[in-house]
């Protein structure tokens, strides 16, 4: 994707909307929240969201593509049916958004606007994106002293992720699919997701992403997982297709 105008004119030239797929409680299936993901097409024709974000981040626009893409779930989840109650909103933020002067200032704009209470959101952050933790480490002091919480994406490995993990300290710590895809069947992808149980224990939950099969489910619910998200109990869907699961 090639940004051939200025700032503006990449952003007006590419909609956004948000699809939502719930996290849930792994012993009953109950759901905890939902993660907002962010859908951008030009032209009617649908784009792949990493690419998307990656092209703002290598244009040093990710500031401005996370707070539209943010301001894009929270607008949703406002004009929802009355009867949706959503206590658990993640969205995901690239970690360089952190770093821009202007994120948090715009993200409290947003959730006063659109009625969302600062300790509903977590902002989930995407490893996609390479980054020193060390950075934003007072950044997300700031978010935790408002009431958000944190989470961080992607989780492959513990090695890979053990700096990030010390010096974050997240609410959340979420395993990449591709450890949890036919995790029944592999004691490496079991030895590593009880590495990670073990690691942040006593200050964050695991969530399994891209949980497809039952055997999935029953592997890393005695791993010690607590929640999962993924196609096992529902695919990402609008907010009108979601709404018979959360209505209250």
């Amino acid at each position: 994707m090639t940004n051939p105008f200025g700032f503006r004119e990449f952003f007006n030239q590419y909609k956004l909307h948000s699809e939502f797929q719930p996290v849930v409680y792994l012993s009953t299936g109950e759901i905890y929240g939902v993660e907002a993901l962010t859908c951008p097409s030009l032209n009617g024709k649908p784009l792949d969201p990493q690419q998307w974000f990656r092209s703002a981040w290598e244009r040093g626009l990710s500031a401005d593509a996370d707070l539209k893409a943010l301001e894009t779930a929270l607008s949703t989840l406002h004009n929802a049916p009355s009867k949706i109650k959503i206590s658990n909103i993640f969205v995901n933020v690239m970690a360089s958004s952190l770093n821009d002067s202007r994120f948090i200032t715009e993200l409290c704009n947003q959730l006063h606007k659109h009625g969302i209470k600062s300790d509903e959101l977590i902002i989930e952050i995407v490893e996609y994106v390479e980054f020193n933790p060390g950075e934003i480490k007072e950044m997300v002091k700031q978010l935790r002293s408002l009431g958000i919480r944190v989470a961080i994406d992607d989780c492959k490995t513990l090695d890979k992720t053990r700096k990030t993990l010390v010096e974050l300290e997240p609410d959340f710590v979420k395993m990449d699919k591709s450890i949890i895809g036919h995790i029944h069947d592999s004691y490496f992808k079991q030895t590593t997701l009880v590495r990670v149980v073990e690691f942040v224990k006593g200050y964050g939950k695991i969530i399994a992403e891209g949980v497809e099969r039952a055997e999935e489910r029953e592997v890393i619910h005695k791993c010690g997982v607590e929640m999962g998200q993924g196609y096992l109990w529902a695919p990402p869907l609008s907010i009108e297709e979601l709404a018979p699961m959360l209505q209250v």
